[in-house]
């Protein structure tokens, strides 16, 4: 099926063999969607290269496709592709519907957002999701950035995290693969080096394509995977039981050991959710980094940065914000502020975690 099918062969294929290859449900009705139809194509069209090892890794790339394939065929129907984001908000990485209500967003700017994701031609599910992001960040005004979000000096350096990263493979026997080059970084040269750290211990990756994407906002689990993971967090035996996690979804097994940990506490106590699909804001993601810091017994020495906008910032995350803006993990955004509620892209996140796994081993 996956080596010697053509194009023309692929789509049926999958909808002949439906049973044998156990594929889920929404993926079988999603198949005959798009066959019924008459968009097998496009389908066709995503599926061309790839080259799934299992039955499940199949099911799982057909779900992202079948996904891409729905949004890239609705023409102008600004509420059929509201729906399409809702049923595979799993494989486009986030909830369109809770981050409108969240928000705040008018039903109009809610179609013109929406609407702007049509006829694109995806072939990414990540690139829906920035495309997404940045229409929420348009019509929704927030303050604007400095690219950083934390100090030009770092009182770290490169040494420490060569020597977390010397001493991690020491500790796990486990050899660490060559830094990837990305070819955007040129815009967030800031982050470059936390980046390329990070990445080379296997905690952040690319998309596969070449890039990093460092300006695309990050959401609430894809945060605490970073964290957790930068931290040596994970634990088998860990659970969690906020109402809006999948137990068989990627992010649980770190959510249930960022849980475990005490670094997140969920974003709603009376719904007892946690967030999927959100995106961070940077008062929270400063919040779980001070947790972290709590947790390892790191020293965060320094004079809080004056941010202008420091009586904005959430009751629950000014403790956080003052003491990791003084040992410099953190600083603020254009104009002196440190902008609480605004979305962190995975820079801000890369920057801000590097900082303080250096102040963790010094």
């Amino acid at each position: 099926l996956v080596r010697q099918a053509t194009e023309e062969e692929i789509v049926p294929l999958l909808n002949q063999y439906a049973a044998v290859l156990e594929l889920s449900q929404s993926n079988t009705d999603g198949l005959q969607y798009l066959i019924a139809e008459g968009f097998a194509d496009a389908l066709a069209g995503l599926m061309a290269g790839e080259r799934p090892e299992s039955v499940a890794a199949l099911d799982d790339i057909l779900n992202v496709k079948i996904a891409l394939a729905r949004l890239n065929t609705i023409e102008n129907d600004h509420e059929k592709a509201l729906w399409t984001l809702r049923t595979y908000r799993a494989a486009f990485g986030f909830d369109s519907e809770s981050l409108f209500a969240q928000y705040d967003v008018s039903e109009y700017n809610r179609s013109l957002i929406l609407k702007s994701l049509l006829g694109n031609g995806y072939r990414m599910a990540g690139n829906v999701k920035t495309d997404f992001f940045a229409g929420l960040e348009k019509y929704k005004p927030a303050v604007k950035n400095n690219p950083s979000g934390s100090r030009g000096a770092s009182v770290s350096g490169v040494g420490a995290v060569a020597d977390a990263i010397a001493l991690a493979e020491q500790k796990n026997a486990q050899p660490i693969a060559d830094a990837p080059v990305f070819r955007d970084l040129d815009a967030a040269a800031w982050a470059a080096e936390s980046i390329t750290a990070l990445c080379k211990r296997g905690i952040l990756s690319g998309d596969g394509d070449g890039r990093f994407r460092p300006d695309d906002f990050i959401t609430r689990e894809e945060f605490v995977k970073i964290a957790v993971g930068a931290f040596s967090l994970e634990r088998a035996d860990a659970e969690a039981d906020f109402a809006d996690l999948d137990r068989s979804a990627w992010y649980y097994r770190y959510i249930a050991a960022a849980v475990a940990a005490n670094l997140v506490m969920g974003d709603s106590a009376e719904e007892n959710t946690f967030g999927i699909g959100r995106g961070i804001t940077r008062e929270d993601m400063a919040v779980i980094l001070y947790r972290a810091a709590v947790r390892f017994e790191v020293p965060l020495a320094g004079e809080a940065a004056r941010f202008g906008d420091f009586d904005t910032v959430s009751a629950y995350a000014r403790d956080a914000v003052a003491a990791l803006s003084g040992a410099g993990v953190v600083n603020g955004v254009s104009g002196g502020d440190f902008a609480p509620r605004q979305f962190a892209t995975r820079a801000m996140a890369a920057k801000m975690v590097y900082e303080l796994a250096a102040l963790c081993v010094e």
